[in-house]
């Protein structure tokens, strides 16, 4: 699936007159997909992605807020949260904490490997500061 901005780009594009093949290889796509996008108008565009969004997407900016705050949130914490937040939200644990995982991986909001157990540097003995 392509974005919003990829749509447009794409629609704008086409009204200059560029080949469609030029196109798919701009944005990244296969060209029968190019003409599928090309086919459409905006509405039916809209449409289409309201219908066929992932699940677990229309919370990604609250997760994303969350992570923003505190990036080594524990998953479960942040699941809590979000069924707190959202009473109609129903997701398997295995695929939220999948999620989260992609997630993290995709923003940069990596959780740390190892929680440090103390702030200081370990310096030998008759040097503690």
């Amino acid at each position: 699936m392509i974005s919003k901005e990829q749509f447009l780009e794409l629609k704008h594009l086409k009204s200059l007159g560029v080949p469609t093949t030029t196109i798919a290889k701009k944005i990244g796509i296969s060209v029968p997909n190019t003409n599928k996008w090309l086919r459409m108008d905006e509405d039916a565009f809209e449409n289409y992605l309201i219908n066929n969004t992932p699940y677990l997407e229309q919370y990604r900016a609250f997760i994303l807020s969350i992570l923003k705050i505190c990036p080594q949130t524990q998953v479960t914490n942040i699941m809590y949260r979000v069924k707190d937040q959202f009473p109609d939200f129903n997701c398997r644990k295995t695929t939220f904490f999948r999620y989260i995982h992609d997630l993290r991986e995709q923003t940069g909001y990596v959780k740390p490997e190892q929680r440090p157990t103390s702030f200081r540097e370990d310096t030998p003995p008759g040097y503690e500061v």
